[in-house]
């Protein structure tokens, strides 16, 4: 029995449409099921394929599932010794890691010179954005805002002109310069557009967040400390300050300024302890080549529960741009 072109025709479609409601089935499924969502298990951080609700570009392709431990192999089997002589093959080194296990892309938000990595959170709950120096500029932060209008704002940066203007518009500003120490000293600051030294007031990070934010989960923290960076890293280890204070931190975009082959040795051994302790996954690092000594991470916190819960870090082939 020969087919007419005419019953060709609807069996291929017939055929497409019995694709299509599967493929919804799929989705939907994977959507829903809690067993298909982020686990932390132990030592291992295991993510299954999802979508990934808050990005523009989905992937529910099957990827099997990997491990904490998986990461830092790649990381380790790159950076075998974590020496300043390894600082240029850092950045690749984190994109290969990332990139071969998969870890699902961040949204990027671009602000007048520079860029935040964040996966953002549910629209209608509530999150905590903390901005440790501002440098005149809330781009970013206004974006996130647009996307997450339920984020409360804390601000802080020893210039107040303009950045107390510009942030409270947002949230609550604060005139210091936060770091490991509570003092007084010379720093360098940007005060209209140029780096300049001033006498300007430091806050402990810690007394920071516990007596001016008030809040024990810090959903994003945004730090360019000007150098104050490297007496904050071992906050961040497991066991470090930020632990012992109850501190919850589940995303961290901070700047380090590595000037001198003792500041990238810093730098290396930070970034061996966040390997070594698997509290944190760093998903992004950038590099300047016009500013060699400069480097930004992002790296998220896979042990926390309310943190892998509220961000359901997933699987996904694309980085979103705003």
């Amino acid at each position: 029995m020969r087919w007419s072109a005419k019953a060709v025709a609807m069996a291929v479609l017939l055929f497409f449409v019995v694709l299509l409601a599967l493929r919804w089935l799929v989705v939907t499924i994977i959507t829903n099921d809690d067993s298909l969502r982020p686990v932390v298990r132990g030592n291992a951080f295991y993510v299954h394929p999802r979508v990934q609700p808050n990005a523009s570009i989905h992937s529910v392709e099957t990827i099997p599932t990997y491990s904490l431990d998986d990461w830092r192999k790649c990381m380790d089997d790159q950076l075998t010794s974590y020496s300043s002589k390894e600082w240029e093959s850092f950045t690749p080194t984190v994109e290969t890691c990332s990139r071969n296990l998969a870890i699902i892309m961040p949204h990027a938000f671009n602000n007048k010179d520079e860029r935040k990595y964040v996966y953002l959170a549910p629209p209608e709950k509530e999150s905590v954005l903390v901005t440790i120096g501002i440098g005149t500029d809330i781009v970013a932060e206004e974006k996130l805002r647009l996307r997450c209008p339920n984020t409360k704002f804390y601000g802080a940066d020893p210039i107040s002109d303009p950045n107390e203007q510009l942030y409270s518009t947002l949230g609550e500003f604060f005139p210091f310069a936060i770091g490991k120490e509570t003092k007084s000293s010379d720093a360098s600051v940007l005060v209209n557009g140029v780096y300049t030294q001033r006498s300007i007031s430091h806050l402990n990070i810690i007394a920071f967040l516990k007596y001016l934010v008030k809040h024990n989960f810090i959903d994003y923290l945004w730090l360019d400390a000007e150098g104050a960076e490297f007496g904050i890293y071992d906050m961040f280890y497991k066991n470090g300050a930020f632990d012992r204070e109850n501190t919850i931190i589940c995303q961290v975009n901070i700047e380090n300024h590595c000037t001198n082959k003792e500041d990238k040795s810093a730098f290396m051994h930070f970034v061996k302890q966040l390997v070594k302790d698997g509290k944190y996954i760093i998903v992004k690092s950038l590099s300047r080549e016009t500013f060699p000594y400069y480097n930004q991470l992002f790296f998220v916190n896979v042990e926390s529960e309310y943190c892998v819960e509220k961000f359901k870090f997933g699987i996904s082939q694309n980085e979103v741009v705003d």
